[in-house]
């Protein structure tokens, strides 16, 4: 069984499609304070740390925490899953892992050529830009000033990081291997080059007996390819419910340069949307008050039929002003954001409680956390590929419901009409189109 710590739960899923699409059956958990409570009857399980906004001694200690369930749960080989960019809290997650595993080697790969993350002697290229001038630079927590990956984490880490080219990822798997063994003698941490998908399956093949490996998702694509047969995946037609007449809700929280673009084509596409204003997010003793107010809003929407978009304000002056606000008041951009993610989380939950919503369509990854936690939902199985990355999953908890959690930073702009009219056919919906 493969064990995978990611630290937030749009990534966690984004691993976990890798996984399914190869027909594995995939579980994510959230909650895992009790490992009796996790399906054990699974290829692949992953834990969701949600520590990437954590300081990096919390995030240390959840990443360690974490390996230390899986090792419990009878996991042989550990994933280390990663932001495709490097946000977060890299080495001491790292870290983590390989001191709870007593692990003295990881290869790190973290291309991820479908969604435009290419490695190119040690150097991380967003759609053949650096990083360090593509639109995470701008990032308002973890912002990416420069692209040398082997900088980037040895700046976090004690241990020793090194690089294998593209060059020799490109003799194939033999060269691949006898390379690997040479790094093991001087480094910890290997950075591998990453081109194209084919150089993701000779690294797969070359790492498949590995103990430890960590970076983004998209080795989980070709690990399978190179590891036995599973065929225990989950199929979307097990969970076939009652198509209801009631709207999909959308949930938007990043401010990413996608996810504005994917606001804005929804808006388009004729969603209804409410826009969650900072003097709202501000305005304590009217919270309950306004949490009402948009829910209401909202179930008229929804219970009409029709799809209803709530997102934070996304525009450049907007988000200034916000951040502003949260100065005044004290908060740094961490906590204005969860301020927001809470409020976001809390008018969800009282949407659903109050309708029959059985469709959620979550932008952002601390929001789709956030809203998870406030709905009681400890997990989720993974089901089927929306676009690269991004997945439809059956919530498990004290909700059951299908959801499209997407990375801030992932999908095409017409993602939002694209996930609902996938999760309808999920159900069975007639005219889903």
């Amino acid at each position: 069984m493969i064990g995978v710590i990611a630290d937030d739960f749009t990534g966690a899923n984004d691993i976990g499609i890798m996984f399914a699409k190869n027909d594995y059956k995939v579980l994510v958990y959230s909650v895992y304070e009790n490992p009796g409570l996790i399906d054990k009857d699974a290829d692949v399980i992953i834990l969701n740390t949600n520590s990437r906004l954590d300081s990096s001694d919390i995030a240390y200690r959840k990443a360690a925490e974490a390996t230390r369930v899986l090792k419990e749960l009878g996991c042989t080989m550990f994933h280390k899953k990663t932001c495709s960019v490097f946000r977060g809290n890299i080495g001491a997650e790292f870290d983590g892992m390989m001191d709870e595993l007593k692990a003295e080697f990881c290869p790190v790969i973290l291309g991820f050529p479908s969604n435009g993350r290419t490695t190119r002697q040690g150097v991380h290229y967003v759609n053949g830009v650096l990083l360090e001038d593509s639109p995470f630079k701008h990032d308002p927590v973890h912002p990416m000033l420069e692209s040398d990956l082997v900088r980037i984490l040895q700046k976090q880490t004690s241990r020793k990081v090194g690089l294998i080219g593209y060059d020799v990822v490109k003799e194939g798997v033999r060269a691949l291997k006898a390379a690997l063994a040479n790094a093991r003698r001087d480094y910890q941490y290997v950075i591998l080059d990453v081109l194209d998908q084919s150089d993701l399956n000779t690294i797969a093949g070359a790492v498949k007996d590995e103990t430890a490996i960590a970076g983004s998702s998209a080795i989980g694509e070709e690990l399978p390819k190179w590891l036995p047969k599973k065929g225990r995946g989950s199929k979307p037609r097990h969970f076939k419910g009652e198509c209801l007449d009631a709207g999909t809700l959308i949930v938007s929280g990043s401010v990413t340069p996608q996810t504005c673009r994917q606001v804005k084509a929804a808006k388009e596409k004729g969603y209804a949307a409410f826009s969650l204003t900072a003097d709202k997010v501000f305005d304590i003793d009217r919270r309950d008050e306004i949490i009402d107010e948009y829910a209401s809003w909202i179930l008229d929407v929804v219970k009409r039929g029709e799809g209803a978009l709530m997102h934070s304000e996304n525009d450049p002056e907007s988000i200034r002003k916000t951040k502003q606000l949260g100065v005044e008041r004290g908060m740094d951009e961490i906590g204005t954001g969860r301020l927001i993610s809470s409020m976001l989380s809390d008018i969800t939950a009282k949407v659903l409680v109050n309708g029959s919503v059985s469709r959620l369509i979550v932008l952002g990854g601390e929001t789709s956390g956030t809203i998870c936690d406030s709905l009681g939902i400890i997990g989720n199985i993974v089901l089927e590929e929306i676009e690269p990355g991004v997945p439809s999953v059956l919530s498990i908890g004290k909700v059951s419901i299908l959801m499209a959690p997407k990375s801030g930073s992932f999908g095409s702009d017409d993602f939002v009409h694209k996930a609902d009219v996938h999760l309808k056919m999920l159900q069975g919906c007639p005219n889903a189109v």
